[in-house]
């Protein structure tokens, strides 16, 4: 989920993105991850403007990767 200005201009990088707008004003991006990894340096590049919302196990290797940055691991 982002803003919905950030949403057109991640879906202009993510081949096969879609955007659903929200109730909040927010956008919903949805696409196919096939490589978890980089797309979690990708979200975390986005900083606060974006969050993780699905597939459980993605969010949970980016809520690990933030865990072991903030111990300096």
């Amino acid at each position: 989920a982002m803003s919905p200005d950030l949403a057109i201009i991640f879906r202009r990088t993510v081949s096969g993105a879609r955007i659903t707008p929200t109730s909040d004003d927010q956008a919903l991006v949805t696409m196919t991850v096939r490589h978890y990894a980089a797309f979690i340096s990708r979200v975390l590049s986005l900083g606060s403007k974006a969050q993780l919302v699905s597939p459980p196990e993605l969010v949970e290797m980016l809520v690990s990767s933030l865990t072991r940055m903030s111990r300096g691991v």
